[in-house]
């Protein structure tokens, strides 16, 4: 910041007061604008679904890895999700649909379940806001291990999503979502552990 002429009568404190808070008061409104565009933006009706057990390295369960997740992308800004839960990794035309739709600045969202054997209760806990996505059938590493939590920077997985806003779902659950392919209720298929990663819509 510049010269002040209109407090340059003031002590030196006070002018760094004064400056201090002016500084604050645009950087809270340019957060504010942020935010203000953020919620502007289109979601996408079909979102991500995710149910975690223990992580592949039998460490975490589900409910820990998400806060791993959380503490990471409030970090880093974003974080690299991995998983092997489809058989062949995201299908080309539902890869491209998701990045079609982030390249035209709307959102896609991703939700996040635990299994009552890992510390949850069958149901959505945690969100996040999908960035990219990379898959292969034969499995990869990670697109960027340093925006991946370190005890999983050498998985090979088909899928891989990055993120951001990675956070509790705030009230979000299960029954407010039917699953893309069948319009069956989530609640009713996750709550019989046949449902580990797929496509959802609300209800």
């Amino acid at each position: 910041m510049g010269f002040r002429y209109d407090i340059r009568h003031l002590s030196s404190q006070a002018q760094h007061t004064i400056n201090s808070r002016e500084t604050n008061s645009k950087l809270l409104k340019q957060s504010s604008k942020k935010e203000i565009e953020h919620d502007m933006k289109k979601i996408h009706n079909i979102a991500i679904f995710a149910k975690l057990g223990l992580d592949a390295t039998a460490t975490y369960n589900g409910l820990e890895t998400l806060k791993i997740y959380e503490e990471f992308c409030i970090k880093n800004k974003a974080v690299w999700f991995s998983t092997n839960s489809l058989s062949t990794g995201m299908s080309q035309k539902k890869r491209q649909e998701f990045i079609k739709t982030i390249k035209e600045d709307s959102i896609v969202e991703i939700y996040f379940a635990v299994g009552k054997g890992s510390d949850g209760k069958n149901d959505i806990v945690y969100r996040g806001e999908v960035l990219d996505i990379q898959t292969d059938a034969q499995g990869i590493s990670s697109p960027d291990k340093n925006l991946t939590p370190e005890v999983w920077q050498q998985l090979i997985n088909k899928i891989w999503i990055k993120l951001e806003s990675v956070k509790p779902s705030n009230g979000v659950t299960s029954n407010d979502f039917i699953v893309e392919s069948t319009g069956n209720s989530l609640s009713d298929i996750i709550s019989r552990s046949q449902y580990q990663f797929g496509y959802i819509k609300n209800k």
